[in-house]
């Protein structure tokens, strides 16, 4: 695996982690960082950088720059008091568990982070018995103890006394002239004067020795030999009351000490885990999906040494892949400098990355499954210890991975089968493939040969795919495209970086036709792909249209059934109500003309046929009026092309575009088809000017969404109504991830509406971007 991580460059993402540690225990533990076995700490791991991720945001960024190793103070340690510079680490050590351990209740919402603060050990007391003892200099304080306090009192109160005596000896004029120099200098820890040579017979008291010009004599009168005594005693009480308050203090320190190293240990861990969030947040990292399958789905993967470099995320193209359901081996072909290396890099490396805990910059829908070994050979290899050839280094690479290839197994190889006989090394580059087809491993593999590409395509577990280049302009544009065979372009690349025309031009008559023809088919199978991926969309887009409008006809149609019976009830109702009224009207009649003699009889039937058959009239002009009003629109004006008609089969209006002879192509909300003229009704002319219609298309559209507000120089409440409705706008038209750009300044309206978003059950989450993309004076927001 050694090899791996060096091909991958997985080191130099663990010497970025070190980078931003803290402590040497921190940069320790990081360079420990490597693929875990165990799923369920693997989750836990890469779960909590994620809380921490979000916490560095937050701003929760605590200093472990004094942690150190405690091993030999706490363990190893077999005195009974430490110094000053031997409290000090362990006290640092205290204080970011203390200061830690104070923010408990503060991740109520990082539950596996609480889990390992709530593991800390709290010893505030050690602190402030720390900050009792010692001046930030290392000096013992007063306040250490009442003892030292009332020792210290007592010897400054002697030495102003010492002073007082001897500075009332120096100005006695009887002693004036036996006095050297008026001074007062310590001489054995007994404070003396200076007297001439000569003149120590002349005053009582005790020489301390000669200065070292033999010119003068250091005395100490008899008046201050009790009260030097005293100040001396009280030097060696305050050594002892010192004494005994370190070997009290280290006491406490060892009652304790198993805790406080376990402490140590923790925060060692939170060093690098914190470092490690730092690193994800700066290149924009993500969990991914963790599946119990040799199976990798990247969605929107970039390169994170790539993100670095360049200093922008956006900078580094993005590409999405699946492998390992159907297709378990993917070929990549293409140009040189089209990026094979780099992507066949990146999904190592992010492999690498999900299994040792650590996020990773792609979407976080992506899925990474199990895979318990990966191999790559990836380049010159080349040991010169060994003596081994590129390709002795290259085969030792290939055999290990079919030696332990299974289907939990991810390899992958650069240029399979190169540096020696190209030939031969197509030849052994497939013998190899189908080898690991066999062992059903997940392999990613870049090649230029020809046999591997028309392989991959026969195989039902291998997959073609390429790196775009453009063959107009000759450059590649690093686009990654799944499913299609890729051209080396050598002779086009060689052509652009400078080759002679008559160089190209042989190199082409040698490549001979076989490598023309196989272009020109990858080029026409390439544009023909895209030409069935426009059709393809088209029919997919057209088919949902007309599955939408036969959606709106059916609950149309089952609306106008509704309405029909119940217009249908309607009609019935006052129908009877009308005949009961005409049967009143008949029965009086029919009583009245009883009543008649023959001729009045007679006229008066016929006045009631009358009436009955005006009755008849009206409903057939009723009845008449309906149909013409259904079809007022109804002419026998000529059909003509821009003419407006009603489909009689789909009940709706359509436009017509073109007519050839008895067939009509027409636009049905953009949907074009053919159907015969019987089967259209006009409802408006070519020419006729159009009705004004009140249209309700506007009604529910999606507000326009922005990625980004500037809310620089407004105050909260002036902002908060316009991120509100900016957060609506982006979550209707499903923007994921969108920016608030409030500046830095005093930092009041940053806090202020993070504390909003914090509390906002649309924000699922919010972050400072990187220094170059805004810092701390954009906002970045994700919503769902």
């Amino acid at each position: 695996m050694e090899n791996t991580y060096y091909h991958l460059e997985f080191y130099k993402i663990i010497d970025l982690i070190k980078n931003e540690c803290h402590s040497n225990a921190g940069k320790l533990i990081t360079a420990q960082i490597s693929p875990l076995k165990d799923k369920k700490i693997k989750l836990q791991k890469i779960n909590l950088i994620g809380e921490l991720q979000k916490l560095s945001i937050h701003g929760y960024n605590y200093l472990f720059e004094n942690l150190s190793d405690l091993t030999e103070l706490l363990i190893e340690w077999k005195h009974n008091s430490y110094s000053f510079e031997e409290f000090q680490p362990i006290i640092h050590c205290v204080s970011i568990a203390n200061l830690i351990s104070s923010d408990l209740d503060n991740f109520t919402d990082f539950p596996i982070f609480r889990r390992k603060v709530a593991k800390l050990s709290a010893y505030h007391y050690l602190e402030k018995r720390f900050n009792e003892i010692f001046s930030p200099e290392g000096e013992v304080l007063d306040s250490a103890s009442k003892a030292l306090f009332a020792i210290r009192k007592r010897k400054r109160q002697l030495r102003e006394n010492i002073v007082k005596e001897l500075g009332g000896i120096q100005r006695d004029q009887q002693w004036e002239n036996f006095i050297q120099e008026k001074i007062i200098t310590n001489r054995d820890d007994r404070y003396v004067i200076l007297l001439k040579e000569g003149a120590t017979g002349f005053m009582d008291g005790i020489s301390h020795g000669r200065s070292g010009s033999q010119s003068s004599v250091y005395f100490e009168p008899k008046q201050v030999v009790g009260l030097n005594n005293e100040l001396n005693k009280l030097d060696s009480d305050e050594k002892r009351e010192i004494y005994r308050i370190f070997c009290e203090y280290s006491q406490q320190i060892f009652d304790v000490k198993d805790q406080i190293y376990e402490n140590s240990k923790i925060l060692g861990e939170m060093d690098s885990e914190f470092a490690t969030a730092r690193f994800s947040n700066r290149i924009m990292a993500s969990i991914p999906e963790f599946v119990d399958e040799p199976y990798i789905e990247l969605i929107k993967a970039r390169h994170p040494l790539l993100i670095i470099q360049f200093k922008d995320f956006q900078k580094v193209i993005p590409f999405n892949l699946k492998l390992g359901h159907e297709n378990k081996i993917l070929l990549i072909s293409g140009p040189n400098t089209g990026g094979k290396t780099i992507t066949l890099k990146t999904i190592g490396l992010l492999t690498l990355m999900a299994h040792s805990g650590l996020p990773v910059p792609c979407d976080s829908y992506s899925k990474i499954g199990c895979y318990d070994k990966v191999y790559a050979d990836i380049g010159d290899n080349q040991s010169i210890e060994s003596y081994l050839s590129s390709f002795s280094a290259h085969i030792k690479n290939i055999s290990e991975m079919l030696d332990n290839g299974d289907e939990n197994t991810l390899v992958l190889v650069d240029e399979i089968g190169s540096a020696t006989d190209p030939e031969q090394g197509s030849a052994l580059a497939q013998a190899v493939l189908e080898k690991l087809v066999s062992q059903k491993v997940t392999g990613i593999i870049t090649t230029h040969y020809t046999a591997l590409k028309i392989f991959a395509e026969q195989s039902d577990s291998c997959v073609n795919a390429s790196m775009q280049f453009d063959s107009k302009s000759h450059q590649p544009t690093f686009q990654f495209q799944f499913g299609m065979p890729g051209h080396s372009f050598a002779i086009e690349i060689a052509a652009r970086l400078g080759i002679s025309e008559d160089v190209i031009a042989k190199a082409k008559l040698l490549a001979g036709n076989q490598s023309v023809e196989l272009t020109h088919l990858l080029a026409k199978i390439t544009e023909e792909k895209k030409k069935l991926s426009q059709a393809s969309y088209q029919f997919e887009l057209k088919t949902r249209l007309l599955e939408q409008r036969i959606k709106e006809h059916e609950t149309k149609t089952d609306e106008m059934e509704a309405q029909k019976k119940k217009l249908l009830r309607e009609a019935v109702l006052k129908a009877n109500d009308e005949f009961v009224h005409i049967q009143k009207e008949l029965i009086r009649e029919i009583d009245e003309i009883r009543k008649l003699n023959r001729e009045e009889k007679k006229q008066k039937l016929e006045d009631v046929l009358r009436k009955a058959t005006h009755i008849q009239s009206e409903l057939h002009d009723q009845a008449d009026s309906l149909i013409a009003h259904k079809n007022s629109m109804l002419t026998n004006e000529k059909i003509d092309i821009g003419s407006i008609v009603w489909l009689k089969k789909l009940d709706t209006l359509a436009t017509v575009m073109e007519i050839n002879k008895d067939i009509a192509k027409v636009d049905m909300n953009g949907i074009f088809f053919n159907v015969p003229l019987t089967n259209l009704i006009l409802q408006q002319a070519k020419n006729q000017p159009q009705e004004v219609l009140v249209s309700n298309k506007n009604v529910g559209d999606k507000p326009t969404a922005k990625l980004e507000l500037k809310v620089l120089g407004l105050t909260f409440d002036e902002a908060i109504p316009l991120i509100d409705e900016f957060i609506d706008n982006a979550i209707v038209n499903r923007l994921n991830r969108i920016r608030i750009v409030h500046g830095k300044g005093t930092g009041i309206l940053r806090k202020k509406i993070r504390a909003w978003l914090k509390k906002n059950k649309r924000v699922t989450d919010f972050f400072a971007p990187p220094p170059e993309a805004g810092g701390d004076g954009v906002t970045v927001v994700c919503v769902s």
